[in-house]
């Protein structure tokens, strides 16, 4: 468990961004190698991130037996919320008309661009199964890396069932498990400079004056995601869990803060796991909901995708269907599984399926001036679903808050 210091990580990672900000207008340009520092600790992450997922996932099928039934009951959460993000984003797009804002800054010959074509996506989802044992583990695929845990966890759940000695490695497994999530503790402790580092690199370089002419897509995307997180989830927490939102927004603002800096919901894990454990979630339900859940509940890429697509065709002028737009929607569902948890993974993402499409891509270096606010609140509302969907699959959260409080 996390120690609380009297300075909360949350309060220091806005201050290194205030800092970050006040720093780069004043130094300029000339502050830019001071974001190799930000480089440092995402390199830190990535490279403790897939391993952790890989082990958290076998020492789920180790320590318990992961039900069809609870398997089926996360998808069928996780497509409720999949469900709304994309609504909300086409909704959103479309009532605001964020794109055509952007025209202007588009070139003429770039405007009469050709419809998007259809995404073969099929042929996608064959790209993430792994040539070999490494590649997930070189690639930072997570996807890849998820079916490798799910096909060695299985086939550890099998050996018990026949009577063969699993006590050993179960006992290697979690062991590894309290290694790296003891490792990525100590990457926490330095988050907050490395956001000093990267907001003031980000202000040195591109100014604040970006932001005014993007306004209305910084606006568009933050006012879904926050649609995301106060209505569907704490649908989920209140409504169908019954647990007070004080006790959840207690226990949550610790991984949110940290996603918000590090810009990964997948290497803030272990936060996540002890806000789960201090909300009393069971270790099942919080195993696959956070852990297995985190590829497939990504609600804050899959919604700012959703949005962006069609803020991209907005801005070359482009007239799409309800039909059109929920196809590439879809196409942004499956290009999100694979990359999902890392950082920059909505940019990712949004990059494959523009690609795949046939979109142009020249306006995508003017989102990047932005995308370092966008891409930590699709963090953020990442890891506020990992813990509604965990709290969801949980039988009775509220009565097992209750008993943990009178028998305090």
């Amino acid at each position: 468990m996390r120690t609380r210091s009297r300075f909360p990580l949350h309060y220091q990672t806005l201050l290194a961004m205030v800092l970050g900000a006040a720093v780069g207008s004043f130094a300029g340009p000339s502050i830019a190698p001071l974001g190799k520092l930000g480089s440092v600790l995402i390199q830190m992450v990535k490279a403790l991130a897939t391993p952790l997922l890989f082990v958290v996932l076998l020492d789920s099928f180790s320590h318990a037996a992961i039900r069809g039934k609870t398997l089926a009951r996360l998808l069928f959460i996780c497509a409720i919320n999949s469900t709304a993000a994309i609504l909300i984003g086409m909704a959103l797009c479309n009532l605001w008309q964020p794109g055509t804002a952007l025209r202007d800054l588009i070139p003429e010959s770039a405007k009469m661009a050709p419809p998007p074509k259809v995404v073969d996506l099929w042929q996608t989802l064959l790209g993430y199964v792994p040539q070999n044992l490494l590649q997930p583990f070189l690639e930072h695929s997570v996807m890849g890396i998820i079916l490798l845990a799910i096909l060695f966890g299985l086939s550890l759940q099998t050996m018990k069932r026949e009577g063969v000695p699993t006590e050993g490695a179960s006992k290697v497994i979690s062991w590894l498990m309290t290694w790296l999530i003891t490792a990525v503790h100590w990457v926490v402790k330095i988050s907050p400079l490395a956001v000093f580092a990267v907001v003031a690199q980000a202000v040195g370089e591109k100014g604040i004056a970006p932001l005014t002419g993007l306004a209305g897509y910084v606006a568009c995307a933050v006012a879904g995601m926050a649609l995301q997180v106060f209505l569907v989830y704490q649908f989920w927490i209140r409504v169908v869990c019954k647990m007070p939102l004080r006790k959840f927004w207690a226990a949550a603002r610790w991984p949110v803060s940290y996603s918000f800096g590090v810009n990964s919901s997948l290497a803030t894990l272990p936060l996540t796991f002890d806000a789960l454990d201090e909300l009393k979630v069971s270790k099942e339900a919080a195993r696959v909901g956070a852990g297995l859940g985190t590829n497939f509940n990504n609600d804050g890429i899959l919604l700012y995708e959703a949005m962006a697509v069609i803020l991209v065709t907005q801005a070359y002028g482009m007239h799409l269907s309800f039909f059109a737009q929920l196809g590439l929607a879809m196409s942004c569902l499956i290009a999100a599984l694979g990359v999902a948890g890392v950082p920059e993974a909505g940019l990712i993402a949004l990059t494959l399926v523009l690609s795949h499409a046939g979109i142009p891509m020249e306006i995508l270096p003017l989102l990047l001036t932005v995308d370092w606010i966008v891409a930590r609140c699709r963090s953020a509302t990442n890891v506020v679903g990992d813990l509604a969907v965990s709290i969801a699959l949980d039988r009775k959260p509220a009565e097992r808050l209750s008993i943990r409080r009178k028998a305090s």
